[in-house]
């Protein structure tokens, strides 16, 4: 089967398909994921979406008064499953070793990789743009990588 892309006339520039595709369907929902370690300015960002009309999800972590008395902007749900993650990876988001990325494009990780995907678009449901962060989605990322792919 060939793809898109590998179907177009060799003779016509890419980006004008691309732009002419880009006119022809609405984007209607956006997904912003906002990616950094703890203490790297995330919080800042992830408000100023919040303040841009980007939607964060209605279960948000507690700010603490000594650690980020603002506010963390961290959806809990997001949370607990990245922390489920990286113990089924056998990791933790305070150790400094590099989590084995492999297995998250496997089916070891299939049954989270479906609730990751049923999470983000139980969330997405209502609005036109969703941003979640979680320092540990930084080291995550190919997990969620094959998610987005997942809903393409």
């Amino acid at each position: 089967m060939q793809s898109k892309a590998e179907s177009l006339p060799r003779d016509r520039n890419p980006r004008a398909i691309v732009r002419q595709e880009a006119a022809r369907s609405e984007v209607t929902k956006r997904l912003i994921v906002v990616l950094g370690m703890h203490r790297s300015g995330t919080s800042v960002i992830t408000r100023s979406l919040q303040t841009l009309g980007v939607k964060l999800g209605e279960n948000l972590m507690q700010a603490v008064a000594d650690e980020n008395p603002k506010g963390f902007w961290e959806d809990l749900d997001f949370n607990r499953l990245n922390e489920a993650l990286l113990a089924k990876a056998g990791s933790a988001w305070h150790r400094l070793a590099a989590v084995d990325q492999e297995p998250f494009a496997r089916s070891t990780f299939a049954r989270e990789r479906i609730k990751a995907a049923k999470l983000l678009t139980q969330k997405m449901k209502n609005v036109e743009a969703f941003a979640f962060k979680d320092p540990r989605t930084a080291v995550l990322l190919p997990f969620w990588q094959c998610v987005f792919d997942d809903l393409n």
